[in-house]
């Protein structure tokens, strides 16, 4: 060759390229003679380029590989030797997955610069990998920025994932396709829900609308809380369409800060795709950032939910004003068609008329008829109740029984039935109306959400007394509850039900409501069966005010005595005086209180039965004024329309009466009530 002419400056080329510790090649120019053929190289050449030192002369260059790399484009190099740059970058992928870069550079030789040149390749992978690594770096901190002002933007939960499933599978220097999902952990089906997707297949949807943990590659990464990735389709990948190409995925599962699975990101991924760690780093920071989005829109929803209740509770307020005031109105008036009734059937038993059995009939339809109307404005009295402020003897028995019939034909269009068992022989205990009912309905309605799916729907409400304690189960033919979850039922804020439903507060209430009376409550529950929740309250003894059961019926007696009746209700003192006279008393009947007072300066009575409402005088001011006056062995049962009544009576520190009775009361509920203050 031409160069072995030029012997100095040849020994020269090779004396410089052996100092250099980078492959340096030199190379012929000349495209005639000798196209683009190596002359020499150094000892790194070789080594990297796998060359033999012996064998390397004449070799063409467009031949020569870099170990596991692509072919490089030499002749692109050779082109650029004369001009003004200092050589450009090339890069490889290699078979390893991964990508190295050199820096390329094509300089005239000592010998005929026309002819000859030096090619070098200089290793700046690390360089670029830090420059990546910087630009990706800024790129994930502004796509995670933005992903997180996300959660102020009003809206919805579903749009917000929309957007965050646009941006990860739009960011340019990931090998992610164009499509993929989000899935919501369900925990109440133990299923991940798909919330949102992008571009993909309708038969796909149609299979992984609701993937079961475990099941799948979604479901692996949701049950392993790990991140499973696959680039290609292998044996976890069970949904196969017809048709389908080969591509990865990679499941990402959405972890809260307690590590507790809220959902999993799946991502399609281009085929035989090698991840590396500023990908997997990303996907996994994307993951966090849903997790908190998830977590705020679910505080969110709390927070709303719990304006609601704040606004419902102002709105109850109203309700329970409202429903004393019309209980109120209609409790007297209840009471003397209810009374007229009695008289009626009273009258045609006495008498021997043809139809006096036709017309008992139609009495006993109207009587019916009239018992529904006075449960349901009964049933009032737990919303009437809104100053409940100490805790009293309350009959847990009235409570299940008015708090049921306040529900049950809404329950009963749901196909759910009651199973009642009260077998409690001691059912007081000391707590408020408004309390118990509120754990009532807590209970009824988780009850109900359980039995949504049910093919036998049965709420079970069984009491009874151990030692002296009051149990009550409530008991429901559901799906159940997961071991898991079950440690959880009273937590704040915990909720088996869809995102945006349910808010977790209901049991947590309960079970701050049983702690602040000193009770028990527990649950035991099969998947597939059911759930009961277990209450213990301590009976209470001590009744500082007795009240009657209103469902309670005795047979009848004749007693003896005289009574003093004071109401300003001229229809309510004849149907008084009824039931009285019928039961053998003498009575002395009255609408005006001062009268009363008069009456008894002048004769002697065993009971005094006086409305507690009255416009002269009310009843409690009435009874103060007749213990001031020195009678003490009278006995006083003070009435009342009003269904807050007895709540009110039991928060005067002082008692003048001796009992309470609720209007509209019958002629037995009057003797029972009488009976007991012998």
């Amino acid at each position: 060759m031409d160069y072995k002419k030029d012997i100095v400056n040849y020994r020269l080329s090779e004396t410089l390229i052996s100092m250099i510790k980078s492959p340096v090649l030199l190379v012929s120019l000349d495209q005639l003679k000798h196209p683009h053929q190596v002359i020499t190289c150094n000892k790194e050449a070789c080594e990297y380029f796998n060359l033999n030192p012996h064998k390397v002369e004449g070799m063409e260059v467009i031949h020569l590989k870099m170990n596991d790399y692509e072919v490089v484009p030499w002749k692109n190099v050779v082109a650029t030797q004369n001009a003004d740059i200092l050589g450009y970058t090339i890069a490889g992928q290699g078979t390893k997955g991964f990508t190295k870069y050199y820096m390329v550079t094509s300089r005239p030789s000592f010998l005929d610069k026309k002819k000859y040149a030096f090619i070098a390749l200089f290793d700046i992978t690390k360089d670029v990998v830090k420059d990546n690594a910087l630009m990706v770096q800024q790129q994930m901190q502004k796509i995670i920025g933005d992903l997180l002002c996300l959660t102020s933007l009003d809206k919805d939960l579903k749009e917000i994932l929309d957007i965050i499933l646009e941006k990860i599978v739009s960011v340019n220097w990931t090998s992610l396709e164009n499509k993929g999902c989000i899935f919501i952990y369900n925990q109440d089906k133990d299923r991940l829900v798909m919330a949102v997707q992008k571009n993909i297949d309708d038969d796909v949807l149609s299979v992984c609308a609701e993937v079961p943990l475990g099941k799948c590659l979604c479901g692996v990464a949701g049950r392993s809380k790990e991140i499973y990735f696959t680039n290609h389709l292998d044996a976890l990948h069970v949904v196969k369409t017809k048709g389908m190409t080969e591509h990865g995925h990679c499941c990402v599962p959405i972890l809260s800060s307690n590590e507790d699975l809220l959902g999993v990101l799946n991502l399609y991924v281009k085929y035989n795709h090698h991840f590396n760690h500023e990908e997997i780093f990303f996907l996994q920071s994307v993951a966090s950032v849903i997790a908190i989005v998830l977590r705020y829109k679910m505080e969110h929803n709390k927070n709303e939910e719990l304006k609601k209740q704040i606004f419902m509770a102002t709105k109850m307020a109203s309700l329970g004003e409202l429903a004393a005031g019309v209980a109120h109105e209609i409790n007297n008036p209840l009471m003397v068609i209810r009374g007229n009734l009695e008289r009626l059937k009273d009258q045609l038993q006495d008498d021997q008329h043809p139809k006096s059995a036709q017309y008992m009939a139609i009495l006993n339809a109207q009587e019916k008829s009239i018992s529904t109307i006075i449960s349901i404005a009964s049933s009032l009295k737990g919303y009437a109740r809104t100053k409940d402020s100490a805790d009293n003897p309350i009959n847990v028995h009235q409570v299940i029984m008015e708090t049921i019939n306040l529900i049950r034909y809404i329950y009963k269009r749901d196909g759910i039935e009651f199973d009642i068992r009260l077998e409690a022989c001691h059912y007081y205990v000391n707590s408020t109306y408004a309390k118990l009912q509120q754990i009532l309905m807590n209970l009824f309605s988780n009850s109900r959400d359980a039995l949504s799916v049910a093919k036998t729907k049965i709420i079970t409400i069984q009491t009874k007394n151990t030692d002296n304690h009051f149990i009550l189960k409530v008991a429901d033919s559901g799906h159940g509850i997961k071991k898991e979850n079950r440690k959880k039922v009273f937590d704040k804020y915990f909720t088996t039900k869809d995102v945006g439903k349910g808010t977790g507060l209901g049991m947590g209430i309960v079970l701050s409501i049983v702690q602040s009376m000193g009770a028990r409550v527990s649950l035991s529950s099969k998947l597939g069966v059911g759930t009961i929740f277990s209450f213990v309250f301590e009976v209470t003894h001590k009744i500082e005010m007795r009240f009657i059961n209103q469902n309670n019926k005795i047979s009848v007696t004749k007693l003896k005595g005289k009574v003093l009746v004071v109401d300003d209700s001229q229809e309510l003192l004849e149907i008084i005086n009824f039931y009285l006279t019928k039961l053998g008393l003498v009575v002395s009947p009255t609408r005006s209180p001062k009268e009363a007072l008069h009456l008894l300066e002048h004769d002697q009575y065993d009971y005094l039965i006086t409305d507690l409402k009255m416009d002269e005088m009310g009843g409690i001011e009435l009874a103060q004024e007749i213990r001031k006056c020195g009678f003490k062995a009278i006995k006083i049962i003070v009435i009342s329309a009003d269904i807050d009544a007895l709540n009110k009576l039991n928060e005067q520190s002082e008692k003048y009466h001796n009992a309470f009775l609720q209007k509209p009361f019958n002629k037995d509920q009057l003797l029972e009530i009488l009976l007991s203050l012998k």
